[in-house]
């Protein structure tokens, strides 16, 4: 009879989870990317190396299942720590072993942690997630096809990566009135999520570790002239496939949604991307995408929040945490 068990992951197992990887995520997918694990486990200012990630092990000899974790701090005012969670991600067991490997993995979530997201789950494992967690967060989900420039998206097609100079130079083609750029962590930023979430926050370190690189690009922050709008994308490759992603937007307005969405698919346009894709629980986000011909996702992935003893009804800056973006970010190579 096999035996399954569920250990962190340790070098030593490299080989075998690669393989697990290449036949259930795909040949070449991030998950197996070691800059990939090195940036969410030895990097993150918060995390606990190797000890939040998971593997399911077939009688001690081979992988069938994993799930990664990303860390996070929430603070309530002053900076207090008050809470520590995790977002899990990329749960998958192989397809000769879904008999019962997968439970083990739940069971293992459960055990270690009192607060966890589970952000933009589908299938049977968003039902699974339905059943054991205590709070549904709801969510804008679409996409959008843009008009890529021709060279660019050859450039793109043919292994070009995006570079801060070029984003900075497609940025001065499409000037936008009424909207800024930043590839930087800032002030700005620091503000519009103090306005949106003003009594639970991520700590800095954190959010310049999940959202910004010095040397390369990884989130782009667009802003209206006054402060009060923002909206964060990621450009990189999905499925080999071009894209842009939107995963947090905050709006002060209507009008300013419009701004700043137009602003991000002329970006991404001139980027080379073919689609933009779109998450966000902003609400003034559905009158937008009805205004810009946004195609809705149906049925839209889920995304819940798990809470231990902990009253924690809603937090809005869950994409912050998820892993929205990572595909793109650590697939563009």
């Amino acid at each position: 009879m096999a035996s399954y068990s569920v250990m962190s992951y340790t070098p030593e197992w490299r080989e075998s989870y690669m393989k697990f990887v290449e036949k259930n995520f795909g040949r070449s997918a991030y998950q197996g990317r070691q800059r990939y694990l090195d940036w969410l486990y030895m990097q993150n200012p918060h995390g606990r190396r190797y000890r939040d990630f998971s593997v399911v092990v077939l009688d001690n000899s081979e992988v069938v299942g994993c799930i990664h974790k990303l860390r996070f701090e929430l603070s309530g005012p002053g900076e207090t720590a008050t809470l520590n969670g995790v977002a899990v991600q990329n749960l998958m067991v192989d397809v000769d072993h879904r008999n019962g490997a997968g439970f083990l993995l739940f069971r293992d979530i459960i055990s270690k942690d009192r607060l966890f997201v589970a952000p933009g789950a589908i299938g049977e494992v968003a039902a699974a997630y339905e059943k054991l967690c205590n709070h549904h967060l709801q969510a804008y989900w679409g996409s959008k096809f843009v008009h890529p420039r021709v060279m660019q998206l050859i450039r793109r097609f043919s292994g070009g990566i995006v570079t801060r100079e070029s984003v900075l130079e497609s940025w001065d083609r499409i000037r936008p009135e009424g909207a800024a750029i930043s590839l930087d962590y800032s002030e700005k930023l620091d503000h519009v999520l103090s306005d949106v979430s003003p009594d639970v926050s991520l700590r800095k370190d954190f959010l310049k570790w999940r959202l910004f690189d010095e040397t390369r690009v990884r989130t782009i922050a667009l802003f209206d002239n006054n402060g009060k709008s923002c909206l964060l994308l990621v450009v990189g490759k999905r499925k080999k496939i071009p894209v842009c992603r939107v995963f947090f937007t905050k709006f002060d307005n209507k009008e300013a949604g419009v701004l700043l969405m137009k602003a991000a698919f002329n970006l991404a346009g001139e980027l080379g991307c073919l689609v933009a894709l779109i998450t966000s629980n902003d609400p003034n986000m559905e009158s937008i995408g009805i205004n810009l011909k946004i195609k809705t996702k149906n049925p839209p992935p889920q995304t819940y929040i798990y809470a231990k003893k902990t009253k924690l009804e809603s937090l809005v800056l869950w994409p912050l945490v998820s892993d929205l973006g990572l595909e793109e970010i650590f697939g563009e190579e």
